[in-house]
Order: structure tokens, then sequence, then C-alpha cells
């Protein structure tokens, strides 16, 4: 068979993976540790709600909750190639989505202020199954493999050269940062999984991530709520975001489940530092979007008015500037692009701060 003739820059053609000559590891067992999925151990599975309310959800939301958005491996080792083998139990696309942000894999190296992506590990098209690897530097290196943002994993080994060290990964400087909203918080629709507003601010503050973005189906179930606050009886958190505001249906729907929601948190922990915030697409609708946040700031107020001294508020208003320009920070007028990700992550993150010091 003739050999495909690369046009333009051959870097931006997937290459064949190499797994030769490689061992390879199940991440769920040491010293691997997998991030982001509180209920893994009795789940059995990479599902981000515990099995056993999957039932009582809403379909739509049962379905979504399968996404892995936020879950991580890591470790250290000193293998010169990474490689993994990946099976995806669905395959969607949409759009305005990457295949690398779908169903790849971000590798990010280093620990605390100095991790730093490496490389994207992902197929050349939609697959449900597929093999990709890379090299790593000399020496003992850190690594973070973050998951997909939409397709759901089945399962995945980590390759490494035979005879590789595997060390468990160092631990963070903070508690797991707990993050609940729409399909913002999942993150669509950033280029690769690390680029989340949650990943960003989580890598920035040195503090494992919990996403719990449910993109279309973040509506303020109180099942959800509730779930939260029992996990959290036996999972440490350092803080809350209260990214609720999109997927409400309408004003009146976000009144009725906004603060309610709130206080099924709030009344199991007391001291919790929870960060309300509002949508960030306030310029597409001024007069709707302000409407809304009026709700938003009064279950923050109220909350001030009953001597909460844990509750923060960051208005969404002002993450993208002005009306002038804050189209460039999204893909549809909606959804934010790396930029807006990263001025979102800017804007929250100085609230965040103040609280882990």
């Amino acid at each position: 068979m003739a050999k495909k003739n690369i046009r333009g820059d051959k870097n931006l053609y997937r290459q064949t993976a190499q797994t030769d000559a490689m061992t390879w590891h199940n991440p769920r067992s040491e010293p691997f540790v997998i991030g982001g999925l509180p209920w893994l151990a009795e789940n059995n599975d990479y599902g981000r709600l515990p099995k056993q309310i999957r039932p009582r959800l809403r379909e739509s939301l049962a379905w979504v909750s399968m996404q892995p958005s936020g879950v991580t491996i890591r470790f250290r080792t000193d293998s010169r190639r990474l490689a993994i083998k990946v099976g995806i139990d669905r395959n969607e696309h949409f759009p305005l989505n990457s295949v690398a942000q779908e169903s790849g894999f971000d590798v990010y190296l280093g620990n605390g202020k100095k991790c730093r992506f490496h490389r994207n590990l992902s197929a050349d098209k939609p697959r449900k199954h597929y093999a990709a690897d890379c090299q790593l530097p000399d020496g003992i290196q850190d690594v973070t493999i973050y998951f997909p943002l939409l397709n759901p994993v089945k399962r995945i080994h980590i390759g490494l050269d035979d005879n590789a060290k595997i060390l468990k990964p160092n631990s963070f400087q903070n508690a797991p940062i707990l993050f609940y909203g729409s399909s913002i918080t999942q993150g669509f629709s950033c280029s690769r999984p690390g680029l989340t507003y949650p990943a960003q601010i989580c890598r920035d503050v040195q503090a494992p991530l919990i996403n719990m973005g449910f993109g279309g189906n973040a509506k303020g179930d109180l099942i959800i709520a509730e779930n939260f606050a029992d996990m959290m009886k036996t999972t440490e958190v350092s803080a809350f975001i209260y990214d609720y505001d999109h997927n409400a249906p309408s004003v009146k729907h976000l009144r009725e489940t906004h603060e309610k929601f709130f206080k099924c948190i709030r009344k199991a922990h007391p001291k919790l530092p929870i960060v309300i915030v509002s949508s960030p697409v306030y310029w597409r609708e001024p007069e709707y979007f302000g409407k809304r946040f009026d709700v938003i700031r009064r279950t923050y107020q109220n909350a001030k008015k009953r001597g909460d001294k844990h509750v923060y508020l960051v208005n969404g208003r002002h993450m993208w500037k002005d009306e002038r320009h804050w189209q460039d920070c999204t893909v549809d007028q909606l959804h934010p692009n790396d930029v807006g990700f990263r001025l979102m992550a800017n804007k929250i993150c100085q609230t965040v701060q103040r609280i882990l010091k």
C-alpha cells in the first residue's frame, strides 16, 4: 500500500501508538490514585454519582452523570514512555467539540504549581477503542491524566516501560474542591479536558478536583444536594463552588430551587466555604440574566442575614469584562472557549485563594 502523502504540518496528524515492550496496569490498583469519584468503591465504574440513586434520577441526568469530566489518574514514574488503551462506552460527538475533548485524555507533568500540560492522548477520529502513547522526560515524573469530558470510559489501562518504577503520587496542599453546575462547569467547549475552569482552579490552588457539572441537567435537584451533603460527611472538602444558574429553565424555577439546594448543603455542613457563582453570559441578555442574578444574590444575602460567615458571591457579569468583546470568550455566545474558561478561573480563583489561606 502506498504511503499516505501528508500535506501541511505533519505534527497535526495523529501517529500510530507504539505499545510494544510495555507492561499494562489497571489504574484502580495501587499505587495509582483515581480522583474525582467519591463513590468509586461502591460503584465499581467511572460514573460520577452513586449507582444506588441512578434509577431515581431523571433519565437525562443519569445519562450525563456517566460522563467522566474531572476524573483523574495520578502516579509517579521513571518510565520513558506512557501509553493508554481505552474502551469508550458511548461515542457521542457535537460539532463545536474536539475529539481531544470528547474522548481524549490530557497528560500533565509536575507537582503543585509546577504541574504543566504535556500531551493529549486521543484517537484520530471518534472511536470506541483506541491506543495512544507519548514520550516522557528523563527521571521520576509526577503524572496526572485527565479523563474525557463527554464520552463515558468503560475501561482504561496504563502502559509503562517494562521494569519502570511506579510510585504513589505526592499529596495535595488542600482538600478537594467540589463543583456543581451546568455544561459550563462540566467543561464544554474547551479544546481539551485539562482546560475546564474547575481543573484550572484546582491546579492553581493545589487541590483535588470533584467536578459535578451536568450538561443540561444542573436543575437544582434536591436528591443531588442530599447526596453531596452525605458524601461530605466522609470525604473532606475544602470548598463548594455552587455554579447553578444556566440549566434552570426559568427564573421561577431558579427561585424555587436555588436557595433550597444551598440550605440543604449548609444545614449538613455549617462551616463549609460555599462560593455562589452566577452566569458569565450576562452580556448576551442583560435583563434576563440580571433577573437570574437577583435570585442568586438573594440566596447569598439571606445567608448573610442568618449570620453565615462562610458564604461568598462571584458575579459572572464581571468575568468577561464587558459587552464589547465577551463573544470572543465563547464558541457559540454561550459555552466558553479556552479564553473564556481562563478568565472564569481567574475570577473565581481570587475568592478560592482567600478561603484557603
